[in-house]
């Protein structure tokens, strides 16, 4: 109960939170949009869910809802290479299309409902992932001040959340599945690579976690560890389509997503503000939490590939604060592993027999 408590709250939270700051975005004097653009769907928003969506990622994947079919992509300012590069997360394009029937002003909406429920997904997951670990799951509901859910909230229409819950439910059940019996154990595997696919084709970021658990199965030979390639499959199959659909390359277009290692980061540090300083020693703090915690050798590998991954991010995306939504799975696995641990009660002592007490 208590995990679902934990998503329920945080979700509600992040959605209450979300529709406040829509409420106080405007464009400045003269109704120009908050920001110039780069996606149709809100072009001329001025103010509302639809003015927020325009900071950020959020018109991509409401743009991408209302051309589901990539039918469009001269109406996009960076043409198909900048279609196909957001078309290869589909996900959250997917769900708003189910939910918003063609309408812009559906599409904001519904972009921010989507935003929430994978906070409260991630919040679940992390609740979970806290009792398997013998720690409290209170402290679900600080989940907000964990780096990388605070641009979240603070943009919406984005789709970490849904990729790093349903990344770390995944690992949870790979995790389960290892300590099963045979058919439970085949069982718990379908569903985490079904969740670790989920996650993929949310954000390619979350590969980050069937990389690791791949790594650990084939090291330690586990029955079962080529299930851990369908994420990567998958993921590369829809990018296929993707460009096969738009005729180009899905990927970066040209503003320095990635680098050479660790070329990003040292080109972005001078950039940093506070936040960013705070963003960064945070993320330190809960990888180093999770590596000297780890209750598994596949917590210790999601640490390393995460570095890893982080080490060969651009500068486009090390320049801002909002660069922890990429390492989300490992901050949040951080974070469950400096919760509380939770003290296990002794099992009750055998009553002896009235009888024999008698006779003693």
């Amino acid at each position: 109960m208590k995990v679902v408590a934990a998503a329920l709250l945080c979700g509600i939270l992040a959605l209450a939170a979300m529709a406040v700051w829509a409420g106080v975005v405007a464009a400045p004097e003269g109704g120009a949009p908050a920001l110039t653009p780069f996606a149709p769907a809100f072009e001329g928003a001025a103010a509302g869910p639809a003015a927020l969506m325009n900071l950020h990622d959020g018109q991509a994947f409401g743009s991408l809802a209302l051309d589901p079919l990539l039918a469009h992509p001269e109406r996009w300012g960076g043409g198909r290479k900048a279609m196909a590069y957001r078309a290869t997360r589909p996900l959250l394009g997917w769900l708003v299309a189910l939910t918003s029937f063609g309408s812009a002003g559906a599409a904001a909406w519904s972009l921010l409902a989507w935003t929430a429920v994978g906070v409260g997904l991630t919040a679940g997951a992390a609740a979970w992932l806290s009792v398997r670990w013998g720690r409290s799951p209170e402290w679900a509901p600080l989940l907000f001040l964990v780096p990388g859910v605070a641009g979240l909230v603070r943009y919406g229409g984005l789709s970490g959340g849904l990729a790093a819950g349903s990344a770390l439910l995944g690992l949870g059940l790979w995790l389960d599945a290892g300590a099963g019996p045979g058919p439970s154990r085949r069982r718990r595997e379908r569903l985490a690579v079904a969740a670790l696919c989920v996650g993929a084709l949310a954000r390619e970021s979350a590969l980050v976690v069937p990389a690791a658990l791949l790594w650990v199965a084939w090291r330690a030979d586990r029955d079962g560890w080529r299930r851990l390639l369908w994420p990567f499959a998958v993921y590369a199959g829809w990018v296929v389509t993707v460009g096969l659909r738009l005729g180009v390359v899905p990927t970066d277009p040209g503003e320095g997503r990635l680098a050479l290692p660790a070329a990003g980061l040292v080109a972005g540090l001078p950039q940093w503000t506070w936040v960013g300083w705070v963003c960064g020693v945070s993320v330190v703090a809960l990888m180093a939490a999770a590596w000297w915690r780890a209750p598994a050798p596949e917590v210790r590998a999601l640490v390393i590939v995460s570095a890893v991954f982080g080490l060969v991010l651009g500068e486009y995306v090390w320049r801002s604060w909002d660069f922890a939504r990429a390492l989300l799975p490992v901050c949040v696995v951080g974070a469950c592993l400096l919760a509380r641990p939770v003290a296990t009660r002794p099992a009750p002592a055998a009553r002896r027999p009235a009888s024999a007490s008698a006779a003693g």
